[in-house]
């Protein structure tokens, strides 16, 4: 008999960084180069095999990253239990807005461990990448010390929702913490 366990996953980060394209690509939609913006949220669930006696359901909450939606976003971002911010290899700006979504992140969900992943976007563009690997390691290891972090889970990854380079990796890497969390604590 295999174990399930649900997770809710929420896609952070700055408007227009990828977040719908890296949950389409995983869900197997394809690439769309222009779609119109997340209104409030989007959802995607599906189940993922980790072994022959455990899966994960994995809700995936898209979340629009618009200022006009800040205040309906704690209402998605309430119960969940994996993070992933997203941001683009190609734009400081939304490199450095990360610590703010974690933040509103935290704010809402103030306690658990809690997988969190950062994503950088646009890994296809090399040319144009902005982040240097130390400054990422620096991002890392400040998230692991912030207030509220109860999680030594917290990693990166470089993406591409283009291309498809590691979508799939970031999500099966979330849910084995996920499960690696919940057999420690219910065992």
């Amino acid at each position: 008999m295999v174990n399930t366990f649900n997770a809710k996953a929420v896609l952070l980060g700055d408007p227009a960084v990828g977040k719908t394209s890296i949950r389409r690509r995983y869900m197997g939609e394809g690439f769309q180069s222009s779609h119109l913006m997340t209104i409030g949220a989007d959802f995607a669930q599906t189940k993922i095999m980790i072994d022959k006696d455990n899966a994960v359901t994995l809700q995936i909450w898209d979340v629009a990253g618009q200022e006009e939606f800040k205040t309906v976003r704690s209402r998605f971002l309430h119960h969940a239990n994996i993070c992933l911010m997203v941001f683009y290899l190609t734009r400081r700006d939304t490199f450095h807005s990360i610590t703010k979504w974690m933040q509103d992140f935290w704010d809402v969900n103030p306690t658990g461990e809690i997988p969190l992943l950062i994503i950088g976007n646009k890994a296809d563009l090399e040319d144009q990448i902005k982040i240097t690997d130390t400054e990422m390691d620096q991002m890392v290891a400040m998230m692991k010390e912030m207030e509220h972090s109860t999680s030594t889970h917290v990693s990166y990854i470089s993406t591409s929702a283009a291309t498809g380079l590691n979508i799939s990796d970031a999500f099966n890497r979330v849910a084995h913490q996920i499960i690696e969390i919940y057999l420690r604590t219910y065992k």
